[in-house]
């Protein structure tokens, strides 16, 4: 007994100190110097994260080898993996999640559809608020934090959901000048 109160005390307070630097990363402004970031290496590099998951199944459309973007690696897989959680817990009985990218002139652009539940109509407006969400244990920055990092790049996310269909957020990005050519 003293050994799974243990590990539920360490669990509370590694979610809490997520949960800490969420809101820390949240309030401080971009400071690190932005680099070519390979899309495709890490949405490949996610997409091994959840290779043996029973329930979820993320199918990947990358239709492009050269999707390079200025950015920092490890906010950008952040990013993913947040909307990638979101899609999973609005699959309580499991799903796909089809992660595809492409480009469109100077822009890339990746898309996170999921099977889900979908967003209710009445709160779609209020998805990106801090400080908003619809789970019991949800703090409500994980959307906010990503919109503000998918911007800070340069980029923009936005969504289009039909409750009980399924949501599908997109992110676009300037390609980097040698991703252009």
């Amino acid at each position: 007994a003293f050994e799974r109160i243990s590990k539920n005390l360490i669990e509370q307070i590694d979610s809490l100190s997520t949960i800490a630097s969420d809101f820390s990363k949240f309030a401080q402004p971009q400071t690190e110097e932005l680099i070519p970031v390979d899309l495709i290496k890490l949405l490949t590099d996610i997409d091994e994260l959840y290779q043996h998951d029973q329930f979820i199944k993320i199918n990947l459309d990358l239709s492009d080898n050269n999707l390079e973007v200025l950015g920092i690696a490890d906010d950008l897989k952040r990013v993913f993996i947040n909307l990638i959680k979101n899609s999973i817990e609005a699959m309580p009985n499991g799903g796909i999640i089809i992660v595809r990218t492409y480009r469109y002139k100077t822009d890339a652009y990746i898309e996170f559809a999921d099977t889900g539940i979908g967003i209710p109509v009445d709160i779609q407006k209020r998805v990106f608020q801090p400080n908003f969400s619809t789970k019991s244990s949800g703090t409500g920055i994980g959307l906010a934090i990503c919109k503000k990092v998918v911007e800070s790049y340069g980029g923009s996310i936005n969504f289009a959901s039909v409750p009980g269909s399924g949501t599908t957020f997109t992110l676009n990005f300037r390609l980097t000048k040698s991703a252009q050519d």
